[in-house]
C-alpha cells in the first residue's frame, strides 16, 4: 500500500465529512482513525446533527486542531452529509459514517487508485462497521 500518493502532493487536498448524532461513545474513535491516516492532505469536518448528548463537548476536548465542526444545524438527517460538503474546501469527497474506523492506509490507498484512473469518479473500499 502506498503512503502518500507522489501524483497528489501537495493537491488534491481530500475533504472527510462525518456526520454524527447522538454518538458520543463513538464519535472520538471515527475522529481519530480518520487522524491516524498516512496521507495527510485531508481536511476533516465533523457534522454534528443536533445532538443531545455529550457529543459536542467530547469532540471539543480533541487537542489535535485539524479537525472543523460544525454543530449549528437544526435535525437534517442524511442531508447533513451536505452541510459538511458546503463548508469544506478539498476536492475529492468522501463520506464515513460514524461507526467506520479507517485503518490508517485507507485514505492513501483510496486516493492512489483515483490518481491511477482519472476515468473513476467514485472509489468505495471494504470496511468493517462496529
Amino acid at each position: 500500500m502506498p503512503s502518500v500518493p507522489a501524483a497528489l502532493e501537495p493537491e488534491p487536498k481530500s475533504r472527510l465529512i462525518i456526520p454524527t448524532f447522538n454518538r458520543a461513545t463513538l464519535v472520538l474513535h471515527a475522529v481519530d482513525s480518520v487522524l491516524a491516516q498516512t496521507y495527510g492532505n485531508f481536511e476533516l469536518i465533523v457534522v454534528d446533527d443536533g445532538s443531545t448528548d455529550d457529543t459536542v463537548e467530547r469532540l471539543r476536548r480533541i487537542v489535535d486542531r485539524r479537525p472543523q465542526y460544525s454543530d449549528d444545524l437544526a435535525w437534517r438527517g442524511v442531508s447533513a452529509r451536505n452541510a459538511g460538503i458546503a463548508v469544506a474546501s478539498g476536492r475529492a469527497h468522501l463520506v464515513s459514517g460514524i461507526r467506520r474506523l479507517w485503518l490508517p492506509h485507507t485514505l492513501a490507498s483510496e486516493v492512489d487508485f483515483l490518481v491511477r484512473h482519472p476515468d473513476v469518479g467514485v472509489v468505495f473500499g471494504d470496511l468493517e462497521e462496529i
